[in-house]
């Protein structure tokens, strides 16, 4: 699938000359490891060996200790220890070693000038992936080996923004969840351009799988790669990572309650699951996410049960409701504000009158 064609979600040209600046005025760019392009290099090779792919990996001694660290988590599940590295990739399998190649790389390549920002998007995108990876299981009983980086990179665009806008982007986070806006909508206002279309520009530029890039450009636009003349793979794939992104923004994101109910809408049109089987899903998605060994076990207490997020979805509905009253009571209250400010510049209107005889018919007496 890597060399079919998927159209592009759109090209407003206005954007994409935003997107150009934004580009070409950083110097520093991002770009994969040496070591991760070239595994991802392999992979695209039918022919390549497991040895090959272990001889790249254990190269680099840095990325084989946090490799055999992934491996042997919870996630995986193996009975016994794994010491080895081509043992590790034998049993994975080449595709799951690039997963978590580019997973780390994530980790290394952008600084984090913002550290809070940084560190949340990075564990909304674990919590993307890992979900992308459960739902697309449900659906075909095996999930497509391009799943988890499809649920993974939707935000890679974020990453971007954080790297050479960093306060700017903050605040910009911070005004989208104050006004429970979309962060795209806000995005777009501000920047005159969005995420999506940086990321879609950057996985380009890193020469990943053309299913990957699309997962990117259709984050928000699941319905319209429905439409598309494409391989139901492909669909399959876009799907899974658009429904995980949906999930990972309940945990992460703000309008939890909004995009709890989206999420199930969506998993019942776009895979026919029951109801059930969405809470399921949410219900479980902490502990994969903390079982993955991409997340440490001191960052536990920033990921909330499912049961916590409804109790803040509901607080969530409430502020909601309190915040609409707030609204109508300053708006009437400006209205009686506005009319007795009204009749109060109306009397001064007439004092002033009044005044300006007086001063008339006094110099006239003293013209006399």
């Amino acid at each position: 699938m890597r060399n079919e064609s998927i159209p592009q979600a759109g090209n407003n040209s206005n954007s994409n000359a935003t997107i150009e600046r934004i580009i070409l005025e950083a110097d520093d760019l991002p770009s994969l490891p040496l070591v991760t392009q070239k595994i991802l290099q392999l992979t695209f090779d039918p022919d390549i060996s497991i040895k090959e792919i272990s001889r790249v990996v254990s190269g680099d001694a840095a990325l084989s200790l946090r490799f055999l660290k992934i491996v042997n988590s919870a996630y995986y599940g193996f009975s016994s220890n794994v010491k080895d590295i081509q043992q590790a990739v034998s049993i994975l399998g080449v595709l799951a070693v690039r997963n978590v190649a580019i997973t780390l790389s994530l980790l290394d390549i952008f600084p984090k000038k913002q550290a809070k920002e940084y560190e949340n998007l990075f564990k909304r995108s674990i919590t993307a992936a890992i979900a992308a990876d459960f739902i697309s299981q449900i659906e075909g009983n095996k999930a497509h080996p391009d799943v988890f980086l499809s649920g993974l990179l939707q935000n890679l665009g974020m990453f971007i923004l954080i790297r050479y806008l960093p306060e700017k982007y903050a605040g910009l986070i911070q005004t989208a969840q104050k006004f429970a806006l979309e962060i795209v909508d806000v995005e777009d206002a501000l920047l005159g351009t969005n995420h999506i279309k940086i990321g879609a520009f950057i996985a380009k530029r890193w020469e990943l799988p053309v299913v990957l890039r699309a997962s990117v450009e259709y984050k928000n636009g699941v319905e319209k790669a429905m439409r598309l003349n494409i391989p139901a793979e492909a669909k399959r794939l876009i799907k899974s990572a658009y429904l995980g992104g949906l999930a990972a923004d309940i945990y992460w994101g703000w309008n939890k309650a909004q995009t709890i109910a989206l999420f199930k809408k969506q998993l019942n049109a776009l895979v026919e699951c029951e109801q059930s089987t969405a809470n399921d899903i949410l219900s479980s998605l902490p502990h994969l996410v903390l079982d993955s060994g991409f997340v440490e076990e001191k960052e536990e207490k920033d990921l909330a049960s499912y049961r916590r997020i409804l109790e803040e979805a509901e607080e969530e509905i409430l502020q909601s409701a309190y915040k609409k009253r707030n609204l109508y009571r300053m708006y009437f209250e400006g209205r009686i504000q506005n009319k007795k400010y009204r009749h109060e510049i109306k009397r001064l209107q007439e004092e002033l009158k009044h005044s300006n005889i007086l001063v008339q018919k006094l110099a006239l007496q003293l013209n006399k």
